[in-house]
């Protein structure tokens, strides 16, 4: 009978290579976690609800109902709130005192990029666990499947269950290190893939609301156009 019957067992199954993934799991979870809490200013609806507010107000002129909207700009996760990224964006934008330009606009998309790379910071090791989980659990794969050929081959009387235990227990080693790396792997591409999608929208919308941000603070900074008149033909 295969050690089925709880997850001791199945992990006792799978050997040493089961237990590395077992670490790598939670280390995954771990990290996924924390990411989510992260991420609670970046998913959802409260980024595009910001930088329409921001728009329509900088597109009237209302540029300190702008800032309001910065200021008071949040989003909560499982009852924790966290500050949305692009308020801080914006509000570098229109707290600024000096006169938009060129300069301005360069500073505030660099501050988004900036951003963008603090939220990055450990969705490479969900990355890497997608990728490398599965060879992990091929490697404990292929252990298990050498163990069962050295049973077979020791010349042990496969005919009985005693005989036969040391060839299920290598087969055994060999699938559960295979699933093992399955069950760490497709959780992180998951959550990898979610975080990515989340971090490209708040780019898009980023870039977006600065491009209107900025061109409405330079139109209206800029200095007015005197027509000349030409003279006047005698």
């Amino acid at each position: 009978m295969l050690p089925t019957d709880n997850l001791l067992a199945l992990l006792e199954a799978g050997g040493l290579t089961t237990l590395l993934l077992l670490a790598l799991s939670l280390a995954s979870l771990a990290v996924a976690i924390t990411k989510l809490f992260a991420f609670a200013g970046v998913r959802g609806r409260a980024p595009e609800q910001l930088t329409d507010r921001v728009v329509r107000a900088a597109a009237e002129g209302d540029f300190r109902s702008a800032r309001e909207a910065c200021r008071h700009a949040e989003a909560s996760f499982l009852g924790v709130r966290r500050r949305v990224p692009l308020a801080d964006v914006y509000a570098s934008v229109l707290e600024t005192t000096s006169d938009p330009g060129p300069a301005l606009r360069e500073a505030a998309y660099a501050r988004l990029d900036r951003e963008t790379l603090q939220l990055e910071r450990g969705l490479g090791f969900l990355s890497t666990m997608g990728s490398v989980s599965p060879f992990i659990g091929l490697f404990g794969t292929v252990i298990g499947v050498i163990r069962a050929f050295a049973a077979l081959g020791s010349g042990a009387d496969t005919g009985t269950a005693a005989g036969l235990q040391p060839v299920m227990a290598g087969i055994a080693e060999a699938l559960v290190a295979t699933a093992a790396g399955l069950f760490v792997a497709v959780p992180a591409v998951i959550f990898y893939n979610a975080f990515v999608r989340a971090l490209k929208r708040q780019q898009a919308l980023g870039e977006q609301g600065l491009a209107v941000l900025c061109a409405e603070l330079e139109g209206r900074t800029a200095p007015p156009t005197h027509a000349t008149l030409s003279p006047l033909p005698y």
